[in-house]
């Protein structure tokens, strides 16, 4: 295959990954579930082709491609790749360490060393939990499951299975098919013939900020228990925050005003803020965010307003300049 034709795939897959989003939601909409998430399933799965020929823009691997161009293989990879999406940030940190160690201008996939990559492993785990391959074949076929006297057939599952399955893809397919329309309109835009994929991905990422975001999560699972004896052991956070939050723990009426969640936002996230900051005040920075943000508008309105909302919040914290009426208009 000629590098024209290789480079050419790429715009082809998104255009069908975002054919098969679109014919998905429609379908949905109709509560036509079953083919609806069937649908949800296969556009996850082509994300990772699109990623390999990303990863291999400027040398053509078709031979390569096939071997990957398996269910439950294409699953793994996709998984992997939008974790972020799924909003667990405990194991984020250990996500993050693994990716760094993906190259991206030679995204390999060879048969005999995948296994064993603990990138890829880590999207295995994720897609048996989530069971992908076995769900996408009971939304489309009739089976017989070993064992059992009678059919399975994608009528019978319950609306409540399909419902979170949909929802849940429908939420990672909003931000990955941005990330990967933007990355393709960087690649396309680049003067460089040459183009340094990892460099796109990583560009901006601050490790020290995941780690910060990391605990905000921890401590957020403490004050959920409502335990003031754990949240007063929690070291990773300072003292003012803490008292802060046993304030709130033994009056949770407190919350209803608005100087005291003022206070308490800042305090939570000041440590974070400059840093979005930063990208909010860089005109750069700040025009990639946007056209990222109007791609996920287009397939998830409420979502990429709650993308910019975040930025624009945390702008604000940083430059302590939070209002009132800043917490009715975001819903803080």
């Amino acid at each position: 295959m000629d590098l024209k034709e290789w480079q050419k795939g790429l715009k082809l897959c998104f255009d069908n990954i975002l054919d098969l989003f679109q014919e998905a939601n429609l379908l949905i909409n109709q509560k036509r579930w079953s083919r609806g998430c069937f649908l949800f399933i296969t556009a996850y799965e082509e994300l990772a082709t699109a990623f390999f020929i990303l990863g291999n823009f400027n040398s053509p691997k078709p031979k390569q491609l096939k071997r990957l161009l398996w269910h439950p293989k294409k699953l793994a990879v996709s998984s992997f790749l939008t974790f972020p999406a799924s909003g667990n940030m405990k194991i984020l940190q250990d996500y993050f360490k693994k990716f760094i160690k993906i190259d991206f201008n030679e995204f390999n996939l060879k048969e005999d060393d995948i296994y064993a990559k603990e990138w890829y492993k880590f999207g295995d785990e994720l897609q048996k939990e989530e069971r992908l391959p076995y769900w996408r074949k009971c939304f489309l076929y009739l089976s017989k499951p070993p064992g059992k006297s009678t059919f399975f057939r994608p009528r019978i599952i319950s609306k409540s299975v399909k419902a979170k399955i949909a929802r849940d893809l429908y939420y990672k397919l909003s931000l990955a098919i941005p990330l990967l329309q933007l990355l393709i309109f960087k690649l396309l835009s680049s003067k460089s013939k040459e183009v340094n994929i990892k460099e796109l991905l990583f560009d901006g990422v601050d490790r020290e900020l995941l780690e910060r975001l990391n605990i905000i999560y921890e401590l957020y699972n403490l004050v959920i228990t409502r335990s003031i004896e754990k949240i007063r052991s929690f070291d990773k956070a300072n003292q003012k925050l803490k008292d802060l939050i046993i304030i709130y723990i033994s009056d949770p009426n407190k919350i209803k005003d608005d100087q005291f969640r003022i206070e308490i936002l800042n305090e939570a996230l000041k440590d974070i803020a400059p840093e979005y900051s930063k990208i909010w005040e860089d005109e750069k920075k700040k025009e990639d965010v946007e056209m990222f943000t109007n791609f996920v508008k287009k397939l998830n309105p409420d979502l990429a307003e709650k993308i910019k909302s975040f930025y624009i919040i945390l702008n604000k914290i940083a430059k302590e300049d939070l209002t009132p009426e800043d917490l009715y208009k975001f819903n803080l």
